[in-house]
């Protein structure tokens, strides 16, 4: 791994990391773990607050987020490319936008849901969503959504809304298992 630091004043303005890049937080209060894979990662930095401004992920990229617990909620993100803008003021996520073969995967209250799209932007807010274009598909235990013009996510309902003309496909249980 080839790790370049960019200084102002002593002070890591920006890091720049290539070759199989790999990071972990320390679990949040909740028990809450952030990762992130890639092969290029360029981070950049403010000196005045020393929070995150930008991160761009490139080649490979996937990013998790999963809590400790046996059932815990979890998220994954896998993309091409995978660049996000970060607040000022709560060094939150404001807006990621993941390029190319994305692919979303969450489980939550016992429920799994798979999405695929060429491309998909995640816009932070009371009501957190994610918009899916380029051929967007969306996967539950008992349909899939497909051929729409585009999709709207909302990750904390598990809900997906299809714009333009679109096809719901029922999922039958296989041979032996019962539907829910």
């Amino acid at each position: 791994v080839l790790l370049t630091l960019d200084l102002t004043n002593n002070q890591v303005e920006a890091a720049f990391a290539r070759g199989d890049v790999s990071g972990a937080t320390a679990p949040d209060p909740s028990g809450l773990v952030k990762t992130i894979a890639c092969q290029q990662l360029h981070v950049f930095r403010s000196i005045q607050t020393g929070l995150i401004k930008t991160i761009d992920a490139r080649t490979n990229v996937v990013l998790e987020e999963k809590g400790t617990s046996p059932g815990a909620p979890a998220n994954k993100l896998a993309a091409d490319t995978v660049t996000a803008q970060f607040s000022a003021v709560t060094n939150q996520i404001e807006q990621a936008v993941a390029e190319r073969n994305v692919v979303l995967d969450q489980f939550k209250s016992g429920q799994n849901t798979h999405a695929t799209a060429g491309r998909a932007v995640y816009t932070a807010g009371t009501n957190d969503q994610v918009k899916l274009t380029g051929a967007p598909l969306a996967f539950r235990k008992q349909y899939m959504i497909t051929n729409s013009d585009f999709m709207i996510w909302q990750p904390k309902a598990n809900a997906f809304h299809a714009f333009g003309p679109y096809k719901i496909v029922p999922i039958k249980p296989a041979a032996g298992q019962k539907s829910s």
